[in-house]
């Protein structure tokens, strides 16, 4: 995984994988809380809580496109212009998918979303979404990808049960969130032994996951990594999460 790396003794032949304590929250040290802390009071409102998006619900968009092809309407926002009835030969179901794929307008929270396109999770604060399914609230509805860990020839890996797409959230990391410092003075206290870390953002912090965490621990590291972990405001608190960075098929190792 891009940042992460991570260590763990090989196991012997039929060994089950390292047994450590599952968890469902980020548990937070000392060292982390002061960091997190300093962080917030030096960002401004609108960095830790997000923009009100004003993304459209899903209906609402195929309403508008229905209203587009019957000539009601002339245009609907695009990436790269306003999108408009010109292609001849294209059926009616092509027309609807192009538009979808090449316009500027967020749909149910979806990649078009002011919100998303910052790495911060809709809440309902900031969430403009009415009458529809956002899309936008992955950490906070749980909607991790299946995994499966097993072994990977020398140790153990974690692995896709079902094929992902490029940007996919796979799942989230937790452990113990500590600074660097003590990151290092655990390492070196296990002589790498014993460690599974996960470099997590840019305040320098690291999730410690070697006693407490969940599958995210045995995402290993990779010179052409297929996973990228990132941080994400979710109301009051940062979350960590694995992201596909190319499409990922299904068994394949997500490092």
């Amino acid at each position: 995984v891009a940042l992460v790396p991570a260590s763990a003794p090989p196991p012997p032949a039929g060994e089950a994988p390292p047994r450590y304590q599952k968890i469902t929250k980020m548990r937070v040290h000392s060292t982390a809380r002061r960091a997190l802390d300093r962080a917030a009071a030096r960002a401004a409102p609108d960095e830790t809580s997000g923009m009100k998006c004003v993304c459209w619900a899903r209906k609402v968009w195929d309403s508008k496109v229905d209203k587009l092809l019957q000539g009601t309407i002339l245009t609907l926002p695009g990436r790269a212009g306003p999108l408009r009835i010109k292609r001849a030969g294209e059926s009616i179901n092509e027309q609807k998918r192009r538009f979808l794929r090449d316009k500027s307008q967020g749909v149910d929270c979806d990649a078009q979303c002011l919100n998303r396109a910052q790495s911060i999770e809709c809440i309902s604060q900031t969430c403009g979404l009415k009458g529809g399914n956002c899309a936008n609230r992955r950490f906070a509805a749980g909607r991790s990808a299946k995994v499966d860990v097993r072994k990977n020839g020398g140790g153990w890996g974690l692995f896709a049960a079902e094929p992902l797409k490029k940007r996919e959230f796979v799942i989230e990391a937790l452990g113990e969130l500590v600074d660097k410092e003590e990151a290092q003075d655990r390492f070196a206290k296990t002589k790498g032994s014993e460690g599974y870390l996960l470099a997590a953002s840019s305040l320098g912090l690291v999730i410690d996951a070697s006693k407490s965490g969940n599958a995210a621990r045995f995402a290993n590291h990779a010179r052409e990594p297929n996973c990228a972990l990132e941080t994400w405001r979710c109301g009051a608190a940062d979350k960590y999460g694995l992201f596909a960075l190319r499409d990922i098929a299904e068994g394949e190792e997500l490092c």
